[in-house]
Parts: C-alpha cells; sequence; structure tokens
C-alpha cells in the first residue's frame, strides 16, 4: 500500500531539511537515519539504502564521538534493510558491526540485535539467535513499546515454525498489547 498521512509528507520533509542545512556533514547525517526509518517502514528499500549510503559519506573520516553515534545508527538501518530484502548475510555483517560499535545508542543496539536474530534464522542458524532478549530489556527501559512489539513477537516465531503452537501464545498476546493504542 501507498503511504499515506505523515509517511507520504516525510521523503519531501527531508529533501527540504537537507536543502536547509547545506552540506554541512553532522547535520545532513543526522536527518538520514530517520530517512532510512521511514523509507524502510514504507517498503521503499533502495531509497532507505540510498539515505544510509549518503549518510556514511557525509560522515567520511569523522570518528568524533557524534560521527560514530550517528554511524551506528545508520549501521542499524542498513541491517534491517538488507534482512528485509532478504540479504541475510549483508544483514548479520552491519549488525555485528552496530553491536560492536562502542558509540552505538539503545535504540541502535537493540534494533541491531533483533535484526540479526531474524538473519540468523533466516539463514537456517537459529542456534546463533540469542540475541533478542537483550534487545528486549533495551527496548523496555524507554518504553519503547512498538520496538519491543517487534521483538516479543519475533521471540515468538521460532517456536511456530518448530510446531509448538501453544509458546508463542503469550509472546504474540504481549506483542499484540504493546502496539494497541
Amino acid at each position: 500500500p501507498a503511504p499515506t498521512g505523515v509517511q507520504a509528507r516525510a521523503p519531501r520533509a527531508s529533501r527540504n531539511a537537507r536543502r536547509l542545512i547545506g552540506t554541512d556533514p553532522g547535520a545532513v547525517s543526522q536527518i538520514l537515519p530517520k530517512e532510512a526509518g521511514t523509507a524502510e517502514r514504507s517498503g521503499r528499500y533502495s531509497e532507505a539504502i540510498r539515505a544510509v549510503r549518503r549518510g556514511l559519506k557525509a560522515l567520511g573520516d569523522d570518528h568524533s564521538p557524534t560521527a560514530e553515534h550517528t554511524r551506528a545508527r545508520l549501521q542499524a538501518w542498513y541491517g534491517t534493510v538488507r534482512q528485509a530484502q532478504g540479504r541475510s548475510r549483508e544483514a548479520v555483517e552491519a549488525c555485528l558491526a552496530t553491536i560492536a560499535n562502542p558509540a552505538r545508542d539503545r535504540e541502535s543496539e537493540a534494533q541491531a540485535r533483533f535484526t540479526l536474530d531474524w538473519a540468523y534464522s533466516s539463514l537456517g542458524q537459529a542456534e546463533l539467535a540469542v540475541h533478542s532478549q537483550r534487545a528486549l530489556e533495551l527496548y523496555a527501559e524507554p518504553e519503547d513499546l512498538g520496538g519491543q512489539a517487534v521483538v516479543t513477537n519475533n521471540l515468538g516465531a521460532p517456536a511456530s515454525f518448530d510446531g509448538r503452537w501453544d509458546d508463542p501464545v503469550v509472546p504474540h498476546h504481549r506483542a499484540a498489547t504493546a502496539r494497541s493504542p
């Protein structure tokens, strides 16, 4: 479905913001993680990847704490988008880079951890998918209910795939409750 409302206006708003701030790498790279996230949530994966690449290019060789924090956000989105595209190996690489980045924030780490488990499961390496519980803890502290819902839903999926139909009921119920308005 085509985006509506705020999501439909977001790409133009991002372009306008980038135009206003010019070429300041710090300012541009702060906008682009948001742009990547909006594009990913709308299923516009190529646009999301372009936003990530523009952000990383704007950061260049800047390794200041602010630049590294932004780099972690961009890496997390890169991993999420690549996984959504079915490019699980690239997703694993990006997620591990995010988790290893000491300047990552809670949101970046949580996103990378749940995406990493999704990627490992997609690659048939479910035994390596041990990061979602930590992602859930990270999302719980700022009370990010949307993040909690996604991770909780993913925690129930492996049981369904294994034929343990009753096991995912509690995680799926929690996910639905967290996601409800």
